[in-house]
């Protein structure tokens, strides 16, 4: 006959036992599910970034881009004269300033990297700031100072990200003279 004193502490060894495997198991399986939502949340970050460049990559941005940098003005009261609202070129500077807009919130909120975005963008968005930077702030002291405020911080924290670019290799964007 079995003992009783011999089979209570051998079920509470088994029963300790029992619950150190179930919390062994517990602690991988939370290991491989934080391991599968890095991959995931990588694998969407990849999307959005191939998103943007594929939006970035099209015709339409480079016609948006073309149009905007063949613009030319002697001043802010010019360039409205010259480049009503309603008219093609203000409309492609607009779409093409929303565009960039939506680039720094998803930097700001941590969505893209700033580095991997001023790689993806610096060499047009650098052009495009320095030359309709005039503009920009005419339209705040026209509007407020909070107008079109997302294009300088674009290009603040691509640049600190970045670094400074020999700027002959920005392209054909020129400054008003």
């Amino acid at each position: 006959m079995v003992d009783l004193n011999f089979i209570q502490p051998v079920s509470q060894v088994a029963a300790a036992v029992g619950v150190l495997i179930a919390a062994a198991y517990y602690v991988m399986t939370l290991r491989v599910q934080q391991s599968n939502m890095k991959a995931t949340l990588q694998s969407r970050e990849a999307q959005l970034f191939n998103s943007l460049y594929q939006r970035f990559s099209t015709s339409e941005y480079c016609k948006q881009y073309i149009t905007c940098m063949g613009m030319s003005w002697e001043s802010y009261d010019d360039f409205r004269k010259k480049y009503p609202d309603e008219g093609y070129e203000a409309l492609q500077f607009y779409g093409l300033c929303n565009w960039y807009k939506t680039m720094n919130l998803l930097v700001e909120q941590g969505y893209v990297d700033a580095d991997a975005m001023g790689r993806l963008i610096a060499f047009d968005y650098f052009g495009f700031w320095e030359k309709f930077e005039p503009i920009v702030m005419g339209m705040r002291k026209r509007f407020g100072s909070y107008a079109l405020l997302d294009l300088d911080r674009l290009y603040a924290s691509m640049k600190k990200s970045v670094g400074e670019i020999d700027q002959k290799f920005v392209g054909f964007a020129q400054k008003p003279q």
